[in-house]
């Protein structure tokens, strides 16, 4: 039986051997949007993986990048799945009565 350990392994390889094949990425944050949290931090940056990750799990907001965290499309639909999420949000948008 795979450990959860074996798994962040796997996960760290995979998200380096693969940085720039966002469809796999894609794939691993659609499964899970708490894969988030094991790939490069130019991913965590990238709009697409991270809404598809908040979409799936929208705590896996915590791993986003913070200029990701201040925007309010991802942030809002972190929030639709998870209300828990607001948590994460940047200051500005925690105090955004519009989220």
């Amino acid at each position: 039986m795979t450990t959860r350990e074996d798994k962040i392994l796997l996960l760290n390889i995979l998200s380096k051997y693969f940085e720039d094949e966002n469809e796999i990425i894609l794939k691993l944050v659609s499964i899970n949007g708490l894969n988030l949290e094991y790939v490069s931090d130019k991913l965590k940056d990238d709009e697409e993986i991270v809404l598809t990750a908040v979409k799936n799990n929208g705590l896996a907001l915590k791993y986003a990048s913070n200029r990701l965290k201040d925007n309010e499309e991802i942030v809002s639909a972190a929030i639709k799945n998870k209300n828990d999420a607001l948590e994460y949000a940047s200051n500005r948008l925690k105090n955004n009565n519009n989220i």
